[in-house]
């Protein structure tokens, strides 16, 4: 309910200013709020959360993963499409808002919170796809009003099809889900979300 509130306020506010980094930077404070609230509650502990040191090796590995497997794969697009990769570093608040805020918020609430009480409920599988569905459709708000959000912020650089967008969100979501899954922590999912993020923010063709 908390979460479907706070993306239909940020969708019609969005839809209505254009005002996509200071909307997406309160977002993201919305979103990180309702775990941090239960916590200091004590509804909740941080560990229940996964903050908690988890399976060290398994998470360097997955990092590892993420890592190689993104930055190679922007190198390989490049090449199968006769372009060249340039890496620009830009500060903004924007970018602080991409491979910060955006990381932490959505693996506490998506991973942290949600995964960890649906699995329980649902099993592994189905607590995994579920808080992957919502991760996805925490995107379309800025696919819809954000202006060339689309082509230049997304999974895949250039398409403006938003059914592979969407699609390609969701196997981002999987794929955290399943390291906070391994890992037992939260720290190794943020750091792959943070990774993604930052491959595509500063690796650009």
């Amino acid at each position: 309910m908390y979460w479907a509130l706070i993306l239909i306020v940020y969708g019609a506010f969005l839809g209505l200013t254009k005002n996509y980094e200071s909307l997406s930077f309160l977002y993201h404070i919305a979103l990180l709020f309702f775990p941090l609230i239960l916590v200091f509650c004590k509804k909740e502990r941080l560990e229940t959360l996964g903050f908690q040191r988890g399976d060290t090796k398994q998470g360097i590995f997955w990092l590892f993963i993420v890592l190689v497997f993104f930055i190679g794969g922007i190198y390989f697009r490049a090449f199968m499409m006769g372009k060249s990769v340039n890496l620009i570093f830009d500060f903004s608040s924007l970018f602080l808002i991409m491979v910060v805020l955006a990381p932490i918020s959505e693996e506490i609430f998506h991973r942290g919170l949600l995964q960890t009480k649906l699995e329980k409920i649902l099993g592994e599988t189905w607590g995994m796809i579920f808080p992957a569905i919502l991760f996805a459709l925490i995107h379309v708000p800025k696919m819809l009003f954000a202006e060339n959000y689309v082509s230049t912020s997304t999974p895949l650089p250039g398409t403006e099809n938003h059914f592979i967008t969407l699609s390609s969100f969701f196997a981002f979501g999987i794929m955290f889900g399943y390291i906070y899954q391994k890992t037992k922590s939260i720290y190794y999912s943020i750091g792959a979300h943070i990774f993604v993020n930052l491959i595509l923010g500063i690796f650009l063709y």
